[in-house]
């Protein structure tokens, strides 16, 4: 599901869909096997939004002057920042 497994991933995704005007369809490409077909399908949904949400909420201009000076830590903490409130 969403976020799963590359949560880290999913939130520079969007930020750089966000920086590119993206607006195009978004799509779920999951395979459900144990879980309900439609609770997965609605919380990858819910997960999607939510980062897409905390993509946004994020000044742009920190996210580039942390990608500027590629510091691990400072993106670290940014993330977990959006995370972890």
């Amino acid at each position: 599901m969403v976020g799963s497994v590359h949560l880290q991933k999913y939130l520079e995704l969007i930020y750089w869909l966000k920086k590119t005007n993206y607006k195009g369809w978004y799509s779920l490409d999951i395979f459900p096997y144990r879980e309900d077909e439609v609770e997965a399908a609605s919380e990858s949904i819910k997960w999607l939004k939510s980062i897409i949400e905390e993509v946004n909420s994020v000044d742009d201009s920190e996210i580039e002057k942390i990608i500027s000076e590629s510091d691990a830590v400072k993106s670290l903490s940014l993330i977990r920042k959006m995370l972890f409130k």
